[in-house]
């Protein structure tokens, strides 16, 4: 396909070159990019006909991301509330026990043997594979804890 200006005879000295492939829209845009005060505003088309500034973009861009994030929040906390509406406030009180029984183990163990633990009282009468059932964040922060405060000379 020939671009506008050539007639499509190469090595014609007498001919014009073809034009600039820069199409009527970027004109318009490097047109429009400077601003009254002279500063430099560069446009996004919406559409291909509605011109919005980067500034305007930049702000709907933190907006959004903002709403999406509180949004998030608030899904994720009304998530977590569903059991409180729907059992009403109830402890579970065996989760605690299991935990500070956990970290005893860990505490007198090691954390070997921790997670070759196997827990014939939890899960009872079939028993629970603790080292690879368990998110160990708790008991190790625990011990943790509890042997820094000895070291302290705390009991």
């Amino acid at each position: 396909m020939l671009a506008k200006g050539s007639s499509g005879n190469k090595g014609s000295a007498g001919k014009t070159p073809p034009t600039s492939t820069k199409s009527a829209r970027s004109a318009r845009t490097e047109k429009e990019a400077t601003a009254v005060d002279g500063s430099s505003v560069e446009n996004v088309y919406f559409l291909n006909a509605f011109p919005i500034p980067n500034s305007v973009l930049r702000n709907l861009r933190v907006c959004v991301f903002s709403l999406l994030m509180f949004t998030g929040t608030l899904e994720a906390y009304t998530l977590r509330l569903i059991p409180v509406h729907v059992y009403g406030k109830v402890i579970h009180e065996f989760d605690p026990w299991f935990n500070f029984r956990a970290s005893e183990y860990l505490d007198e163990h090691g954390w070997n043997a921790f997670f070759h633990w196997y827990d014939y009282m939890s899960w009872y009468p079939l028993g629970r594979p603790v080292g690879t059932t368990i998110f160990p964040g708790l008991q190790l922060t625990s011990v943790l804890i509890r042997r820094a405060l000895s070291m302290l000379g705390v009991s």
